[in-house]
């Protein structure tokens, strides 16, 4: 890893540390960390870009003109010093990188006046502007530097930034995003899109691998705190049981019958939404009408049609009595 990059994930590390301790004076030290942290990354997205053989000119603070053995025009970084909050900005406007920079400028007003000033305000300011500088974190590894966050800053760090709940509703609507375009098999689980969770640590962080993806059957889901990847197998059941959970617990306190059904077709148990009226599966997308038991008229479950087939269980019983 370059130093660069790597000197700004050990100072967001140590922020992310630091704002979680109770000692008041923690947060001071992770306000400075973080934003140095935040500069960091936008030095290395300069470096990047920086031509190769030119001294790494973007992240310098002065540039030199240079001719080279062909006798062409370059330009090369020259001094110790690198670019500053305001340089780096104008860099990136003129390069067309663009990045939201409130959430730095807030946390750097806050920098400046601790080091120049005694902090008069509230410890929740200060977690505040921790937790808004996340989202510029997020943005800046993820889109900017076409990084994973959970790879490049550990997952601790990781999650502790995801507690943020700015970046926490930023990352669930990305995640919501890339599922939007899926036609689910069953309206029942276009309703239970927001149950969908992760079955492994429960986060609803969960994201679509491919976003251009509109098929339910080749989708492949992954969770972006604990990066398991999954199918709608695993998926729709689950989403299911959350979405109809109020009849699930009438079914059980006052009777009735249960609102998901095991298809017959799939195998897949608690497939089929029966709470919504559609009786056919969200994952084989097999359809299961209402039937009436032959002798007795009464209304048959799915379960009843795939064991018992037209009859109901007390005169499959009677019948197998009989035999």
């Amino acid at each position: 890893m370059d130093t660069i990059l790597s000197n700004a994930v050990q100072s967001i590390q140590i922020g992310m540390e630091d704002s979680k301790s109770p000692d008041p004076r923690r947060v001071l030290s992770a306000i400075r960390n973080v934003q140095a942290g935040i500069l960091l990354l936008c030095k290395e997205k300069l470096r990047l870009l920086s031509p190769l053989g030119s001294d790494e000119v973007l992240v310098r603070e002065r540039i030199a003109p240079h001719l080279n053995a062909a006798g062409e025009l370059t330009f090369r970084g020259t001094g110790p010093k690198t670019v500053d909050q305001h340089q780096i900005k104008e860099r990136f406007k003129t390069l067309g990188v663009k990045v939201n920079w409130g959430p730095l400028d807030k946390l750097t007003g806050y920098r400046n006046n601790l080091e120049h000033y005694a902090f008069s305000g509230a410890r929740s300011e200060l977690t505040e502007a921790l937790g808004q500088a996340a989202v510029i974190i997020q943005e800046l590894v993820e889109d900017v530097l076409a990084l994973d966050p959970a790879s490049l800053l550990g997952a601790d760090c990781w999650e502790a930034l995801l507690e943020s709940e700015a970046l926490y509703e930023l990352a669930l609507t990305k995640c919501r995003y890339t599922i939007a375009a899926i036609r689910w098999i069953s309206p029942a689980m276009g309703q239970a899109v927001e149950d969908i969770e992760c079955s492994v640590c429960g986060s609803q962080l969960i994201e679509q691998a491919d976003v251009t993806n509109t098929d339910q059957r080749r989708a492949t889901f992954r969770c972006i705190v604990c990066h398991m990847e999954c199918s709608a197998e695993e998926i729709v059941p689950f989403a299911l049981s959350k979405h109809l959970f109020a009849d699930a617990y009438l079914a059980m306190t006052d009777g009735g019958e249960w609102p998901l059904g095991d298809c017959p077709s799939c195998g897949v148990a608690g497939a089929i939404p029966l709470g919504e009226g559609e009786r056919i599966c969200a994952l084989c997308g097999d359809g299961f009408p209402e039937a009436s038991c032959a002798v007795c008229h009464a209304a048959l479950s799915v379960d009843e049609i795939s064991e018992n087939g037209s009859l109901c269980a007390y005169h499959l019983h009677q019948a197998l009595k009989d035999d």
